[in-house]
């Protein structure tokens, strides 16, 4: 009997040991097993994949809230809402930094000449504000007529003038791009040769609306324009070669027609965007500057 109860108590001994190495084994195989989950899912987020092992992190890629969502194939970019891309003296604008990379600022060199920025807003959001009467702004980014193109231009005209530019590349015999003002101060734009091809809309340019023009390059029609997405009209043009024409931000032709009035945001992208990419651009668009 004694021998027997003496077993028991060493058989009892054994079974505790085993059972306390299993824990420690199993505990320790779960924290290797987190570590390592951690590190799959960080080798497949390097890699992009979409399925991982733990828990994944927030990609540090995602669009921020309010930024422009389309940046591919984006060419020229002024945004009058970034007090950073702006460069003034007491409100007078010297530069307007283009934001695309590209490198083609706008610029006025002439105190006389410079628009002002911090007076007027569109939404709550900075505006540069034109006077109608000789402020511009230069820039170095040209328009090629072998090259798609998508462009966006927010603005409003305060005048009642005629015929007014807010973004064009548009000298004596060189006609390439046009969006302003009829002499009926309805929006009106085009990529062309002596006439307007996309059309004259009906919209009163003293209203906030989203002018989109491309330019399909090589295609018939070439010219289509649009006013908060609708379609106003679509032709033929046929730009000049620009030469040494450049882009005028406020003035249209070399020596008058100059623009009356706020200049929100222009985009140029030298490609056509899809019809996904052009509601996210529209979108961003209209709700940062209040357009319906």
């Amino acid at each position: 009997m004694s021998h027997n109860k003496a077993f028991s108590l060493i058989e009892l001994a054994v079974v505790i040991i085993a059972v306390s190495l299993i824990v420690v084994v199993f505990s320790a195989g779960k924290k290797l097993i987190g570590q390592s989950s951690n590190l799959v899912a960080l080798n497949q987020a390097d890699n992009d994949w979409e399925a991982v092992v733990g828990e994944p992190e927030i990609a540090e890629e995602e669009i921020e809230e309010g930024a422009l969502p389309v940046t591919n194939g984006l060419a020229f970019w002024l945004d009058a809402s970034d007090a950073d891309s702006i460069t003034d003296s007491a409100g007078a604008v010297s530069q307007w930094n283009d934001k695309s990379g590209g490198g083609n600022h706008a610029i006025q060199a002439t105190g006389a000449n410079q628009p002002i920025t911090n007076s007027t807003t569109l939404n709550s959001l900075n505006v540069v504000d034109f006077d109608g009467s000789n402020d511009f702004l230069d820039s170095n980014f040209q328009f090629s007529i072998t090259q798609d193109y998508t462009v966006f231009a927010i603005g409003v005209n305060t005048g009642t003038a005629n015929f007014r530019g807010m973004f064009t590349q548009w000298d004596p015999g060189v006609n390439v791009i046009y969006i302003g003002t009829t002499n009926a101060n309805l929006y009106y734009a085009g990529f062309h040769t002596g006439s307007l091809s996309s059309g004259v809309s009906t919209q009163s340019s003293t209203v906030a609306v989203i002018n989109r023009l491309e330019y399909h390059n090589g295609d018939s029609p070439n010219n289509y324009y649009y006013i908060n997405n609708s379609l106003v009209g679509s032709g033929d043009g046929n730009p000049d070669d620009p030469g040494s024409a450049t882009v005028k931000i406020g003035r249209f032709n070399s020596g008058s027609y100059f623009w009356q009035g706020p200049i929100a945001e222009i985009l140029v992208y030298s490609r056509i965007l899809n019809a996904s990419e052009i509601t996210q651009v529209e979108t961003y668009l209209g709700d940062r500057w209040g357009i319906n």
